[in-house]
């Protein structure tokens, strides 16, 4: 029988970790260090490392994840490229731990190692929302969403629906939660969707809404009105705004996206 090269090792792997059903589970991070101790040389080695450190933010060991970028980050000096997604990683699992100062520090080496890198900026967008700055998180998201595989870009239209509305931009909000919702999301991330493109109104129709509900409210306080009569045209003024909310979202132009390359988006300008 022909031994497997590495790379088949590695792509075994690399399917085994993209199963759902696996996280957490300790054979697959068995699998990973047999592939380890077969690479060969030390960017080989990094490669396994990044798989696994992937893999363990994704099962929710975070302090495990860092580990292995620890051992990661030894063996790629003189490799830019790799010292980018070590250092890109590395923010992502800090920002996980709440250290959006520290995430924020190797987010930007990773750009200085590589300018281009998708990922390092995507962390930059989640530590400014998390730092309460949604315009830089929003400039940020808008740069790599054309540049993300598909099955990502719900979420980041998501984030950007969350980033227009803290703005003050609901239309824009709308938008985006609609682009998400057209996607594949988790229940949590649809149903959030479907809030910020339901509720992400002008302020005058907020204005609008609260200000019939106060009226008729008092006048069924002073008993000139009943309370029934009172909730449902509460009610119809609240189904009424969301209606409004929901047809009036923006239709998206439609432009095609460039295929994401091995760079995680090699057409972003150096900031």
């Amino acid at each position: 029988m022909t031994e497997r090269s590495f790379s088949e090792r590695l792509a075994e792997a690399r399917a085994l970790t993209e199963q759902v059903s696996l996280l957490g589970d300790p054979s697959v991070l068995e699998v990973l260090r047999e592939v380890r101790r077969a690479a060969r040389t030390p960017q080989e080695k990094v490669e396994v490392l990044l798989l696994e450190a992937r893999w363990l933010l994704r099962s929710g060991r975070e302090a495990e994840a860092q580990m292995a970028l620890d051992t990661a980050q030894g063996q790629v000096p003189g490799h830019p490229d790799l010292m980018a997604e070590v250092c890109a990683l590395r923010a992502h699992v800090l920002a996980k731990r709440g250290k959006l100062l520290a995430a924020n520090e190797y987010a930007h080496q990773a750009l200085r190692l590589n300018p281009a890198h998708v990922d390092a900026r995507l962390v930059l967008a989640e530590v400014a929302f998390r730092l309460n700055d949604p315009a830089r998180a929003v400039a940020l998201y808008g740069e790599v969403i054309p540049l993300l595989p598909a099955n990502e870009r719900p979420a980041a239209h998501l984030a950007l629906a969350e980033g227009y509305r803290r703005m003050g931009l609901p239309a824009l909000a709308r938008l985006h939660a609609r682009l998400a919702l057209e996607g594949h999301l988790t229940t949590p991330q649809r149903w959030k969707a479907i809030f910020l493109r339901l509720t992400s109104l002008h302020r005058a129709t907020v204005l609008a809404v609260v200000l019939a509900t106060v009226m008729w409210g008092v006048a069924a306080l002073l008993g000139r009105v009943p309370w029934g009569i009172t909730a449902l045209v509460v009610a119809g003024v609240v189904g009424l705004a969301l209606a409004v909310a929901w047809f009036t979202t923006p239709a998206p132009r439609r432009s095609a996206h460039p295929q994401k390359n091995s760079k995680r988006g090699a057409q972003i300008p150096p900031s």
